[in-house]
Protein backbone atom coordinates (compact mmCIF):
# COMPACT_ATOMS: atom_id res chain seq x y z
CA UNK A 1 0.00 0.00 0.00
CA UNK A 2 1.51 3.39 -1.17
CA UNK A 3 2.24 6.68 1.08
CA UNK A 4 -0.97 7.95 -1.17
CA UNK A 5 -3.04 5.34 -0.52
CA UNK A 6 -2.38 5.47 3.07
CA UNK A 7 -3.76 9.49 3.47
CA UNK A 8 -6.91 7.90 3.17
CA UNK A 9 -6.97 5.95 6.59
CA UNK A 10 -6.33 9.34 8.11
CA UNK A 11 -9.75 10.89 6.39
CA UNK A 12 -12.12 9.78 9.02
CA UNK A 13 -9.91 10.70 12.06
CA UNK A 14 -10.06 14.35 10.27
CA UNK A 15 -14.01 14.22 9.67
CA UNK A 16 -14.60 13.24 13.27
CA UNK A 17 -11.91 15.97 14.65
CA UNK A 18 -14.09 18.37 12.38
CA UNK A 19 -17.07 17.10 13.78
CA UNK A 20 -15.91 17.73 17.50
CA UNK A 21 -14.66 21.47 16.28
CA UNK A 22 -18.12 22.07 15.04
CA UNK A 23 -19.60 20.42 18.12
CA UNK A 24 -17.34 22.39 19.98
CA UNK A 25 -18.48 25.41 19.03
CA UNK A 26 -22.00 25.14 18.69
CA UNK A 27 -21.83 24.07 22.89
CA UNK A 28 -20.19 27.43 23.00
CA UNK A 29 -22.36 29.49 20.62
CA UNK A 30 -25.55 27.53 22.58
CA UNK A 31 -24.40 28.76 26.34
CA UNK A 32 -24.23 32.17 25.37
CA UNK A 33 -27.76 31.56 23.70
CA UNK A 34 -28.67 30.35 27.05
CA UNK A 35 -27.11 33.25 28.98
CA UNK A 36 -29.25 35.53 26.36
CA UNK A 37 -32.36 34.22 26.87
CA UNK A 38 -32.06 33.98 30.69
CA UNK A 39 -30.92 37.98 31.13
CA UNK A 40 -33.74 38.81 29.38
CA UNK A 41 -36.35 36.47 30.71
CA UNK A 42 -35.38 36.31 34.30
CA UNK A 43 -35.85 39.69 35.63
CA UNK A 44 -39.55 39.91 34.53
CA UNK A 45 -39.75 36.30 36.26
CA UNK A 46 -38.70 37.28 39.60
CA UNK A 47 -40.34 41.15 39.11
CA UNK A 48 -43.57 39.25 38.20
CA UNK A 49 -43.44 36.71 41.33
CA UNK A 50 -42.69 39.54 43.85
CA UNK A 51 -45.40 41.56 42.85
CA UNK A 52 -47.93 38.51 43.10
CA UNK A 53 -46.40 37.95 46.83
CA UNK A 54 -45.75 41.29 48.46
CA UNK A 55 -41.87 41.24 48.03
CA UNK A 56 -41.46 38.33 50.06
CA UNK A 57 -38.49 36.52 47.79
CA UNK A 58 -36.73 34.81 51.20
CA UNK A 59 -39.68 32.78 51.63
CA UNK A 60 -40.16 32.32 47.72
CA UNK A 61 -36.40 31.45 47.12
CA UNK A 62 -36.72 27.76 47.29
CA UNK A 63 -39.81 27.49 45.14
CA UNK A 64 -38.62 30.20 42.66
CA UNK A 65 -35.45 28.06 42.16
CA UNK A 66 -36.91 24.63 41.68
CA UNK A 67 -39.81 25.75 39.13
CA UNK A 68 -36.97 27.57 37.36
CA UNK A 69 -34.84 24.45 37.68
CA UNK A 70 -37.48 22.57 35.47
CA UNK A 71 -38.18 25.27 32.86
CA UNK A 72 -34.68 25.71 31.78
CA UNK A 73 -34.09 22.89 30.35
CA UNK A 74 -35.36 23.21 27.40
CA UNK A 75 -34.55 27.09 26.99
CA UNK A 76 -31.89 26.63 24.25
CA UNK A 77 -32.28 22.91 23.17
CA UNK A 78 -32.50 21.64 19.52
CA UNK A 79 -31.45 18.16 17.99
CA UNK A 80 -28.13 17.91 18.07
CA UNK A 81 -27.36 19.31 22.10
CA UNK A 82 -29.09 19.59 25.34
CA UNK A 83 -28.45 22.58 27.24
CA UNK A 84 -29.39 23.12 30.72
CA UNK A 85 -29.20 26.18 33.32
CA UNK A 86 -28.69 24.57 36.91
CA UNK A 87 -29.73 28.07 39.45
CA UNK A 88 -27.96 27.92 42.21
CA UNK A 89 -29.50 31.56 44.22
CA UNK A 90 -31.08 34.21 43.21
CA UNK A 91 -31.56 37.05 45.86
CA UNK A 92 -30.71 40.54 46.75
CA UNK A 93 -27.34 42.36 45.93
CA UNK A 94 -24.07 42.34 44.00
CA UNK A 95 -21.54 39.50 45.03
CA UNK A 96 -18.61 39.09 43.06
CA UNK A 97 -19.25 35.51 41.62
CA UNK A 98 -22.92 36.30 40.53
CA UNK A 99 -23.81 35.10 37.35
CA UNK A 100 -26.60 37.96 36.49
CA UNK A 101 -27.09 40.90 38.23
CA UNK A 102 -29.91 43.50 37.44
CA UNK A 103 -31.75 46.54 39.28
CA UNK A 104 -35.39 46.45 40.01
CA UNK A 105 -36.43 50.36 41.12
CA UNK A 106 -34.17 50.64 44.26
CA UNK A 107 -33.29 46.85 44.52
CA UNK A 108 -30.17 45.50 43.27
CA UNK A 109 -31.00 41.54 42.66
CA UNK A 110 -28.66 38.91 41.35
CA UNK A 111 -28.70 35.34 40.24
CA UNK A 112 -26.08 32.28 40.67
CA UNK A 113 -26.29 29.58 37.90
CA UNK A 114 -24.38 27.27 35.08
CA UNK A 115 -25.25 26.28 32.07
CA UNK A 116 -24.36 23.07 30.10
CA UNK A 117 -24.90 21.72 26.89
CA UNK A 118 -24.39 17.99 25.89
CA UNK A 119 -24.24 16.32 22.76
CA UNK A 120 -28.02 14.28 22.44
CA UNK A 121 -28.50 11.34 21.55
CA UNK A 122 -29.05 11.88 17.92
CA UNK A 123 -25.55 13.37 18.00
CA UNK A 124 -24.00 10.42 19.27
CA UNK A 125 -25.82 8.16 16.87
CA UNK A 126 -24.49 10.33 14.10
CA UNK A 127 -21.26 10.21 15.14
CA UNK A 128 -21.02 6.92 15.19
CA UNK A 129 -23.13 6.27 11.53
CA UNK A 130 -20.41 9.24 9.93
CA UNK A 131 -17.12 7.60 11.36
CA UNK A 132 -18.46 3.94 10.45
CA UNK A 133 -19.05 5.35 7.02
CA UNK A 134 -16.39 7.07 6.64
CA UNK A 135 -13.76 4.06 7.87
CA UNK A 136 -15.44 2.02 5.00
CA UNK A 137 -14.89 4.63 2.53
CA UNK A 138 -11.25 4.76 3.46
CA UNK A 139 -11.09 0.96 2.91
CA UNK A 140 -12.21 1.06 -0.69
CA UNK A 141 -10.52 3.87 -1.76
CA UNK A 142 -6.84 2.27 0.16
CA UNK A 143 -7.69 -1.17 -1.98
CA UNK A 144 -8.52 0.83 -5.24
CA UNK A 145 -6.90 3.81 -5.67
CA UNK A 146 -3.37 3.49 -6.98
CA UNK A 147 -0.77 6.28 -8.24
CA UNK A 148 -0.27 6.16 -12.05
CA UNK A 149 3.33 4.57 -11.40
CA UNK A 150 2.15 1.90 -9.23
CA UNK A 151 -0.85 0.75 -12.04
CA UNK A 152 1.79 0.48 -14.93
CA UNK A 153 4.25 -1.69 -12.43
CA UNK A 154 0.56 -3.76 -11.02
CA UNK A 155 0.11 -4.18 -15.21
CA UNK A 156 3.72 -5.50 -16.02
CA UNK A 157 3.43 -7.38 -13.07
CA UNK A 158 0.25 -9.30 -14.07
CA UNK A 159 1.32 -9.39 -17.66
CA UNK A 160 4.55 -11.50 -16.78
CA UNK A 161 4.01 -12.98 -13.46
CA UNK A 162 0.56 -13.87 -13.83
CA UNK A 163 -0.14 -15.22 -17.12
CA UNK A 164 -3.10 -17.14 -16.12
CA UNK A 165 -6.62 -16.75 -15.54
CA UNK A 166 -8.51 -13.51 -14.69
CA UNK A 167 -9.64 -14.97 -11.25
CA UNK A 168 -5.54 -15.55 -10.81
CA UNK A 169 -4.33 -12.07 -11.58
CA UNK A 170 -7.10 -10.46 -9.56
CA UNK A 171 -6.09 -12.26 -6.41
CA UNK A 172 -2.26 -11.14 -7.12
CA UNK A 173 -3.56 -7.87 -7.09
CA UNK A 174 -5.22 -7.69 -4.65
CA UNK A 175 -2.50 -9.35 -1.99
CA UNK A 176 -0.23 -6.79 -3.72
CA UNK A 177 -2.60 -3.46 -3.15
CA UNK A 178 -3.24 -5.31 0.55
CA UNK A 179 0.21 -5.85 1.79
CA UNK A 180 3.03 -3.74 -0.38
CA UNK A 181 4.02 -0.50 1.13
CA UNK A 182 5.91 2.21 -0.78
CA UNK A 183 8.79 0.77 -0.77
CA UNK A 184 8.14 -2.58 -2.41
CA UNK A 185 6.54 -0.94 -5.03
CA UNK A 186 10.35 0.97 -5.28
CA UNK A 187 12.36 -2.19 -5.05
CA UNK A 188 9.92 -3.87 -7.91
CA UNK A 189 10.51 -0.78 -10.22
CA UNK A 190 14.12 -1.33 -9.56
CA UNK A 191 14.48 -5.13 -10.25
CA UNK A 192 11.80 -6.03 -12.77
CA UNK A 193 14.01 -4.47 -16.11
CA UNK A 194 16.69 -6.91 -14.58
CA UNK A 195 15.04 -10.08 -13.61
CA UNK A 196 11.84 -12.13 -14.09
CA UNK A 197 8.85 -10.70 -13.04
CA UNK A 198 7.63 -14.24 -11.00
CA UNK A 199 10.63 -13.91 -9.39
CA UNK A 200 10.63 -10.37 -8.46
CA UNK A 201 6.97 -11.12 -6.89
CA UNK A 202 8.62 -13.83 -5.07
CA UNK A 203 11.35 -12.08 -3.99
CA UNK A 204 9.38 -9.07 -2.68
CA UNK A 205 6.60 -11.31 -0.75
CA UNK A 206 9.48 -13.50 0.88
CA UNK A 207 10.66 -10.10 2.24
CA UNK A 208 7.38 -9.03 3.20
CA UNK A 209 6.68 -12.22 5.01
CA UNK A 210 10.06 -11.70 7.09
CA UNK A 211 10.18 -7.83 7.86
CA UNK A 212 13.43 -7.68 5.57
CA UNK A 213 14.38 -4.05 4.10
CA UNK A 214 16.24 -3.88 1.01
CA UNK A 215 19.54 -1.01 0.52
CA UNK A 216 20.88 -2.22 -1.89
CA UNK A 217 18.75 -3.90 -4.91
CA UNK A 218 21.71 -4.40 -7.38
CA UNK A 219 23.05 -7.14 -4.48
CA UNK A 220 19.74 -8.58 -4.61
CA UNK A 221 19.88 -8.78 -8.36
CA UNK A 222 23.10 -9.94 -8.78
CA UNK A 223 22.62 -12.62 -5.91
CA UNK A 224 19.08 -13.79 -7.48
CA UNK A 225 21.15 -14.48 -10.79
CA UNK A 226 23.03 -17.10 -8.93
CA UNK A 227 20.39 -18.53 -6.94
CA UNK A 228 16.86 -18.07 -8.42
CA UNK A 229 15.01 -20.78 -6.98
CA UNK A 230 16.36 -19.82 -3.24
CA UNK A 231 14.75 -16.24 -2.08
CA UNK A 232 16.32 -16.54 1.46
CA UNK A 233 19.58 -17.26 0.38
CA UNK A 234 19.10 -14.05 -2.16
CA UNK A 235 17.96 -11.83 0.89
CA UNK A 236 20.41 -13.04 3.32
CA UNK A 237 23.19 -11.66 0.43
CA UNK A 238 21.19 -8.18 0.05
CA UNK A 239 20.78 -7.59 3.64
CA UNK A 240 24.20 -8.82 4.52
CA UNK A 241 27.19 -6.13 5.27
CA UNK A 242 29.76 -5.02 3.35
CA UNK A 243 32.70 -7.37 4.63
CA UNK A 244 34.75 -10.05 2.85
CA UNK A 245 35.44 -13.45 4.41
CA UNK A 246 38.55 -15.87 3.56
CA UNK A 247 39.25 -19.07 3.43
CA UNK A 248 42.44 -20.11 2.96
CA UNK A 249 42.85 -23.73 3.02
CA UNK A 250 40.24 -24.26 0.91
CA UNK A 251 40.68 -20.80 -1.06
CA UNK A 252 36.89 -19.33 -0.71
CA UNK A 253 35.77 -15.69 -0.56
CA UNK A 254 32.36 -14.76 0.42
CA UNK A 255 31.95 -10.72 -0.63
CA UNK A 256 29.13 -9.25 0.81
CA UNK A 257 27.65 -12.44 1.57
CA UNK A 258 27.96 -13.72 -2.01
CA UNK A 259 30.67 -16.45 -2.50
CA UNK A 260 33.00 -16.00 -5.56
CA UNK A 261 35.48 -18.58 -7.01
CA UNK A 262 38.52 -16.87 -7.74
CA UNK A 263 41.27 -18.71 -9.61
CA UNK A 264 43.94 -19.86 -6.91
CA UNK A 265 46.82 -17.03 -7.36
CA UNK A 266 44.95 -13.91 -7.35
CA UNK A 267 43.16 -15.44 -4.15
CA UNK A 268 46.33 -15.63 -2.45
CA UNK A 269 47.49 -12.28 -3.03
CA UNK A 270 44.07 -10.54 -2.36
CA UNK A 271 44.60 -12.34 1.28
CA UNK A 272 47.90 -11.29 1.39
CA UNK A 273 46.62 -7.66 1.09
CA UNK A 274 43.91 -7.99 3.36
CA UNK A 275 45.67 -9.74 5.90
CA UNK A 276 47.99 -6.71 5.66
CA UNK A 277 45.13 -4.28 5.62
CA UNK A 278 44.16 -5.82 9.21
CA UNK A 279 47.54 -5.67 10.54
CA UNK A 280 48.96 -2.31 11.38
CA UNK A 281 51.99 -2.50 9.54
CA UNK A 282 52.08 0.38 7.42
CA UNK A 283 48.15 0.91 8.30
CA UNK A 284 47.64 -1.60 5.15
CA UNK A 285 49.13 0.11 2.83
CA UNK A 286 51.97 -1.97 0.44
CA UNK A 287 54.61 -0.18 -1.19
CA UNK A 288 55.69 -1.68 -4.68
CA UNK A 289 59.13 -2.61 -4.80
CA UNK A 290 61.69 -0.53 -6.58
CA UNK A 291 62.11 -1.91 -10.55
CA UNK A 292 65.70 -2.73 -9.82
CA UNK A 293 65.11 -4.59 -6.10
CA UNK A 294 62.89 -7.29 -6.02
CA UNK A 295 61.61 -7.31 -1.86
CA UNK A 296 62.68 -10.22 -0.36
CA UNK A 297 60.76 -9.41 2.80
CA UNK A 298 57.23 -9.67 0.48
CA UNK A 299 58.43 -12.69 -0.50
CA UNK A 300 58.95 -14.69 2.65
CA UNK A 301 55.41 -13.76 3.71
CA UNK A 302 54.17 -14.69 0.14
CA UNK A 303 55.72 -17.71 0.55
CA UNK A 304 54.23 -18.71 3.61
CA UNK A 305 51.14 -18.22 2.59
CA UNK A 306 51.58 -19.94 -0.48
CA UNK A 307 52.09 -22.93 1.05
CA UNK A 308 49.80 -23.03 3.56
CA UNK A 309 47.34 -21.85 0.80
CA UNK A 310 48.22 -24.87 -1.90
CA UNK A 311 49.64 -22.24 -3.80
CA UNK A 312 50.60 -23.04 -7.76
CA UNK A 313 54.56 -23.98 -8.20
CA UNK A 314 54.81 -21.65 -11.42
CA UNK A 315 53.71 -18.89 -8.51
CA UNK A 316 56.34 -19.90 -5.78
CA UNK A 317 59.14 -20.15 -8.58
CA UNK A 318 57.95 -16.50 -9.56
CA UNK A 319 58.70 -15.10 -6.13
CA UNK A 320 61.96 -16.86 -5.47
CA UNK A 321 64.52 -14.23 -5.57
CA UNK A 322 62.01 -12.05 -4.44
CA UNK A 323 58.56 -10.15 -5.48
CA UNK A 324 58.45 -7.55 -7.99
CA UNK A 325 56.39 -4.86 -8.80
CA UNK A 326 55.44 -6.41 -11.90
CA UNK A 327 54.38 -9.37 -10.76
CA UNK A 328 52.06 -7.24 -7.77
CA UNK A 329 50.72 -5.04 -10.67
CA UNK A 330 50.14 -8.36 -12.66
CA UNK A 331 48.00 -10.03 -9.77
CA UNK A 332 46.02 -6.77 -8.67
CA UNK A 333 45.14 -6.55 -12.44
CA UNK A 334 44.03 -10.15 -12.32
CA UNK A 335 41.73 -9.91 -9.08
CA UNK A 336 40.15 -6.88 -10.31
CA UNK A 337 39.05 -7.99 -13.42
CA UNK A 338 37.60 -11.42 -11.85
CA UNK A 339 36.01 -9.27 -9.54
CA UNK A 340 34.57 -7.42 -11.81
CA UNK A 341 33.38 -9.97 -14.09
CA UNK A 342 31.56 -11.71 -11.28
CA UNK A 343 30.03 -8.44 -9.06
CA UNK A 344 30.37 -5.73 -12.05
CA UNK A 345 32.42 -2.82 -11.72
CA UNK A 346 29.80 -1.01 -9.42
CA UNK A 347 29.53 -3.37 -6.91
CA UNK A 348 33.54 -4.53 -7.05
CA UNK A 349 35.04 -1.15 -7.13
CA UNK A 350 34.52 -0.70 -3.05
CA UNK A 351 36.48 -4.24 -2.48
CA UNK A 352 39.42 -3.09 -4.85
CA UNK A 353 42.76 -0.72 -3.52
CA UNK A 354 43.63 2.79 -2.98
CA UNK A 355 47.10 3.88 -4.56
CA UNK A 356 48.77 6.99 -4.11
CA UNK A 357 51.96 7.60 -5.21
CA UNK A 358 55.93 8.27 -3.00
CA UNK A 359 56.36 11.67 -3.84
CA UNK A 360 60.15 10.85 -3.09
CA UNK A 361 60.57 7.48 -5.06
CA UNK A 362 57.16 7.48 -7.54
CA UNK A 363 56.77 4.17 -6.34
CA UNK A 364 52.98 3.48 -5.94
CA UNK A 365 51.45 2.39 -2.42
CA UNK A 366 48.33 -0.24 -2.33
CA UNK A 367 45.76 -0.52 0.05
CA UNK A 368 42.57 -2.49 -0.07
CA UNK A 369 39.40 0.07 0.59
CA UNK A 370 37.66 -2.49 2.93
CA UNK A 371 38.30 -1.27 6.53
CA UNK A 372 40.15 -3.92 8.80
CA UNK A 373 36.61 -4.22 10.81
CA UNK A 374 35.14 -5.45 7.36
CA UNK A 375 37.68 -8.20 6.89
CA UNK A 376 37.56 -11.99 8.46
CA UNK A 377 40.67 -14.30 7.52
CA UNK A 378 40.07 -18.04 8.18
Amino acid sequence: MSLSRNKHLLWPLVWLLLLGLMLLGTSLYKSRQLSGQISSQLPAVVEATLQNNHGYIRQLLPALLAQLNQQSTSLASDELLVCEASFEAIGEGQPVDASLVWQSGLVTFYARYQSVCTPSALSWSACLALMLTLIWLSTQLSQTVLSPREQQLTHSLLQNAVPGSDTQQKLVLQDCRQHWQEPHWQLFAQISPLLPSQLCLDLINHGIRHQLHCNEPDWLVLAARQRPDDPAAIWAVATAEPQLKFQLETGQLWVHGLELKLSRTPFLYYYWYASRRKSALQDGWVLNPASNRPSTDYATELTALMLQGHGHKKALQDIEAGVKAKTLDQNRSKLRDELEQQLGPALAQQFLFDCHKDVKSSRSHYRMMTTPEQIELI
